[in-house]
């Protein structure tokens, strides 16, 4: 939705995303195929060096798989298994820390709880110019609410369908 959005707006868009959504098929998007979050941040990365704006819209799994086995691997007479996980890159983290970053960054920040204090927080770690609060109870549901946060403070998004809930974000992000 955002990106169909930003496009209306005339922007041109280009959207990094994993597989298993509709494809973006609106003109001005260019879609970027990614199935790792170490293609996630190599992707990010390499575009947001030529964008204005960079929004990271949900971020990639905290932890991966340090083996990943290509084949099945038979249970046999194997009573427990250990799994080693890594930390995945912080993909937005690593954009609003480019030398010749986008002139924007905005991150999301789903929470379930203390929204504003945990959005500030991370505001001020990753060195974004605004997070877009959203409570996890809006989930899977068409409907979106939140605040959009920045240094100079907060207002309310109202709660809306995900598409005007969108147009709300790219204003804002307009207006910064």
């Amino acid at each position: 939705a955002l990106a169909r959005i930003a496009a209306a707006f005339g922007a041109e868009v280009c959207l990094i995303a994993g597989g298993g959504r509709v494809p973006a098929t609106a003109a001005h998007i260019q879609r970027v195929e990614v199935m790792t979050a170490m293609q996630m941040r190599d992707a990010c990365l390499e575009h947001a060096a030529a964008v204005d704006v960079f929004i990271a819209t949900a971020a990639v799994s905290d932890f991966r798989f340090a083996d990943v086995q290509q084949d099945k691997m038979k249970r046999g007479d194997t009573a427990a298994l250990s799994v080693k996980l890594l930390a995945n890159p912080d993909v937005v983290a690593a954009v609003a820390a480019m030398s010749e970053r986008p002139q924007t960054v905005v991150a999301f920040a789903a929470e379930s709880q203390h929204h504003l204090a945990y959005a500030q927080k991370k505001l001020e770690k990753k060195k974004v110019d605004a997070v877009v609060v959203n409570d996890v109870s809006n989930m899977g549901t068409d409907i979106a609410g939140g605040w959009w946060l920045t240094n100079e403070g907060h207002q309310e998004l109202i709660a809306a369908s995900k598409w005007a809930w969108a147009k709300q974000i790219v204003q804002s992000t307009m207006e910064l």
